[in-house]
Parts: structure tokens; C-alpha cells; sequence
């Protein structure tokens, strides 16, 4: 159970420089800034559909295990344009056994990166961060996907994504009645 919960944002070392950070509410929390160097993917990103899937923001989360301190276990990742419609405790309860790394929203065959716990540990001791950027560099050589940092981890997990059956990213009308139809 997380009882003092922290939060992390990773942004560029430029960013800091154009961003203030203010609270109004009465709920104390730890925040630190990590910073994300873009030297790490700017050789890698390829291409994509959608320019703003080029960012190379949209790459940190590989890079998790390598920017958090070695003593961080396990993390939540949320991209920032999130709306949490459900309790975050549900998520982070979910249970990683045997050799699975990454839990996310919902049990499918895809799921989105943008909302996933991640076993610190094994993502270590896996290499998976350079096992996604073997992907990017593929790519780089023999165009095989169109959508940025997200099918490298779908090629690397390849269904291996423990789910919770809650709905994450969107909890609108539609959403729900679409969703029961899976």
C-alpha cells in the first residue's frame, strides 16, 4: 500500500525554464522533476503519421529504469494528457507475476502505453529499454509501423500485459457502451 505517494513529472531541461507549478489544494505530496535528455532517442524516432508522435518526450517512458533512482521499484506512467476516471489504486494493485513486467488498463491483445504500471526490477534486469530501441532501430532501417513509440512495445511485450478491468483514459458514454462490446 502507498501511503506518502510521489509524484514524478519527466520533462526536457528546457521545459523547466517555461513552466511554473502551483497547487490550491490541501493534498500534500511529494513532487520531484526528472529530466529526459532527447540525445537518448533523436537518432532512433523514425517518421510517424501524426508529428506530434515524434516528440521525443513520447519515448521516456523506456527510459524509466535508467532516469528513476535504482531504489524505485515500481511506477505508474500516465502521459499528461490523461483524465483518471477511476481509482489509481486499482492499477497499481495489479499483480505482476512470473515474468510479466507491464500491467495497463485493459487485458487485450494491444494496449496503450499511456497508462501502465511497470516493474522497475525486471524491466532492468529484461533490458527491455534496449530491447525497444532494437524496434526503433529496425524501423529506422525497414519502415514496419506508422505510430510512433508505441508499437516497439507492442512488439516487444506482444500480448505479455497483465490487465484490470476498469476503464482508463476515457470514461465517456460512448466509450463505456464501446467497450462492452469487447
Amino acid at each position: 500500500m502507498v501511503t506518502n505517494p510521489r509524484w514524478g513529472w519527466t520533462v526536457y531541461r528546457d521545459s523547466l525554464k517555461r513552466r511554473s507549478t502551483r497547487t490550491e489544494s490541501n493534498v500534500r505530496f511529494t513532487l520531484k522533476v526528472y529530466l529526459f535528455s532527447e540525445d537518448l532517442v533523436k537518432n532512433l524516432i523514425s517518421s510517424s503519421i501524426r508529428q506530434a508522435l515524434e516528440n521525443p518526450l513520447n519515448y521516456a517512458r523506456s527510459y524509466l529504469a535508467d532516469i528513476l533512482e535504482p531504489c524505485v521499484n515500481r511506477v505508474i506512467y500516465l502521459d499528461s494528457d490523461l483524465v483518471v476516471v477511476d481509482d489509481i489504486k486499482k492499477l497499481w494493485s495489479i499483480s505482476l507475476t512470473g515474468s510479466r513486467t507491464i500491467g495497463a488498463g485493459r487485458k487485450l491483445c494491444y494496449f496503450n502505453t499511456g497508462v501502465m504500471v511497470m516493474d522497475l526490477v525486471r524491466w532492468r534486469e529484461g533490458n527491455f529499454r534496449r530491447r525497444i530501441e532494437y524496434w526503433m532501430e529496425f524501423q529506422k532501417q525497414r519502415r514496419i509501423y506508422e505510430l510512433g513509440s508505441l508499437p516497439p512495445f507492442l512488439l516487444v511485450f506482444a500480448g505479455d500485459v497483465v490487465g484490470e478491468e476498469s476503464l482508463w483514459k476515457c470514461g465517456c458514454r460512448v466509450c463505456r457502451a464501446w467497450l462492452k462490446t469487447l
